[in-house]
């Protein structure tokens, strides 16, 4: 009894001195851990339920030591029935004295059904020079609707629009209606009678008589006094091109743009003017035109006659007043 008493004894040593020798769970790289295999190759997905329109991400891993050759496979062709968004790669990296290379794909299921991703293998060349496979597991994956189960209370069918319902109707609201109906177009009418009538009074005055802008232009003239500093060809510029704009205000002839001898067949036909002033129109013309062109330099006295031909010529052929403004003020040329 006494040697089968001891067995028990020996054997609970031998299993302690095994626990204590065996490497921990993530000490491989310590001293005395077991060497990890020479390639690790692993693909998996981050869900295998999922519902149409979601995103499922798969990721190939790799890792290996520095003096093999290996790359991951190319698995887009490999997947069948799920459209794939985006894609990427990291690596290769060395990450304790290994290897690392990470590829990833995201993809989404259109329909619901199952799907299947087919195993994925790499080919390498270990130290003997042998030619080695590693294969991925299958992974499956199966896309849910995303209604839910009739079973859960849901009945999964298109339900019919509600009916009309009846809004409660009452007396007043009719007033109410018709009073502010009749508030807004009061207040359309008063804004539009003030705009229009402003718009009324913003209308630009019309321009003042033929004569008036001439007598004014002619006063401005004897301002710059140019006969008094001698620039007398340049004072008859001035005074004939007045007196043409006045012609053309005045009798829509055009004056300005045109030579003497094209405006006078015009002058002559005016109903308005005796044989006298229209004689005395083309002597103003062409006096005017010896001076401009003709380089011919008058006396003061002679300018000055000049001046007041032109005055009486515009006083004997202006526009006679309305008659209600017959008591005008006087012109400012008198």
């Amino acid at each position: 009894m006494g040697r089968f008493a001891v067995i028990p004894f020996w054997f609970f040593v031998i299993l302690s001195i095994n626990a204590c020798s065996a490497p921990a769970p993530g000490d491989r790289n310590k001293p005395g851990a077991a060497a990890p295999p020479p390639v690790e190759f692993r693909a998996q997905v981050d869900k295998a339920a999922a519902t149409v329109g979601d995103l499922i991400t798969l990721t190939l891993s790799l890792s290996s030591e520095p003096q093999i050759a290996v790359r991951l496979p190319e698995a887009g062709s490999r997947i069948a029935g799920l459209r794939i968004v985006d894609d990427g790669e990291e690596g290769p990296k060395m990450v304790d004295n290994r290897t690392v290379q990470k590829k990833w794909y995201k993809f989404q299921p259109d329909s619901v059904g199952s799907y299947t991703i087919p195993a994925l293998s790499v080919t390498y060349t270990d130290a003997r020079g042998a030619q080695q496979e590693l294969k991925s597991a299958q992974l499956f994956i199966e896309v849910k609707s995303v209604l839910k189960d009739k079973n859960a209370g849901a009945t999964g069918e298109i339900r019919d629009i509600k009916p009309l319902q009846e809004i409660p109707w009452s007396p007043g609201q009719p007033l109410i209606y018709g009073a502010l109906m009749v508030l807004l177009l009061f207040a359309g009418g008063v804004f539009l009678f003030y705009f229009l009538g402003k718009k009324k009074n913003q209308l630009p005055a019309p321009p003042d008589p033929a004569h008036i802008r001439a007598f004014e232009e002619l006063e401005q003239l004897s301002r710059e006094q140019l006969l008094e500093r001698g620039i007398v060809r340049e004072y008859y510029f001035r005074l004939s091109e007045i007196f043409r704009r006045y012609i053309e205000r005045r009798f829509h002839i055009p004056a300005v743009e045109r030579t003497t001898e094209e405006i006078m067949p015009d002058i002559l036909n005016l109903q308005e003017c005796g044989s006298a002033l229209k004689a005395e129109m083309r002597e103003i013309l062409r006096y005017a035109d010896l001076v401009k062109f003709a380089r011919f330099c008058p006396d003061r006295n002679t300018s000055d006659n000049d001046y007041r031909k032109v005055v009486r010529v515009i006083e004997e052929t202006k526009e006679a007043p309305p008659a209600g403004n017959a008591e005008h003020p006087d012109d400012p040329a008198k």
